[in-house]
């Protein structure tokens, strides 16, 4: 098995959080962690212990309210990371969380075994969260970003996907990027 850094999260110069999996092969079990900093990195706690699936990521919008993502559930925090407690989504696995403003925040995965690209929006801090699905197989999200609540763009083995109706409808779906720059 290998350990890694799975994500970072800053919300200012020196309150951060921080997220690792440790996957054993052929053991099949997890040790994932989220940490947290408040003096830039020098000192880390540890406040999530998870064994049930690797960490994916972890976004935080504020000192007070972030996420951690896995396989199977997405978890959110409204205190700083104290507690968690885990919002109720399809079974699948959540990869990437992007927040381009305090109240609008994006959440992308995968489900029924990799035939669909689950797409989430919320308007509310990630307190409620709307569906959307959009049909790409066998590939998750490896990467989401939004320069506001409307305009973004995604990318998938290749593909970069492209909306400016907040993940409404893909205006642009490239399969072959890499080939063409």
């Amino acid at each position: 098995g290998a350990s890694e850094l799975s994500e970072i999260s800053f919300v200012n110069d020196n309150t951060g959080w921080l997220s690792t999996s440790y996957w054993s092969f052929p053991g099949n079990w997890y040790d994932a962690n989220v940490y947290k900093t408040t003096d830039g990195g020098e000192n880390w706690i540890n406040q999530v212990h998870y064994t049930s699936a690797g960490i994916y990521n972890v976004y935080f919008i504020n000192p007070s309210t972030g996420f951690f993502s896995s396989s199977g559930s997405v978890n959110r925090t409204t205190n700083g990371g104290i507690n968690w407690y885990s919002l109720n989504f399809r079974s699948g696995t959540y990869c990437k969380l992007y927040f381009p403003t305090q109240d609008t925040g994006y959440l992308v995965g995968v489900s029924d075994w990799y035939s669909n690209i689950d797409i989430y929006k919320s308007t509310n801090s990630g307190a409620t969260w709307g569906y959307q699905i959009y049909p790409i197989t066998n590939e998750r999200v490896t990467s989401i970003f939004f320069v506001n609540s409307k305009t973004g763009w995604a990318t998938k083995a290749g593909m970069l996907l492209h909306t400016t109706d907040g993940g409404g409808t893909i205006i642009s779906s490239i399969n072959s990027f890499l080939s063409e720059i």
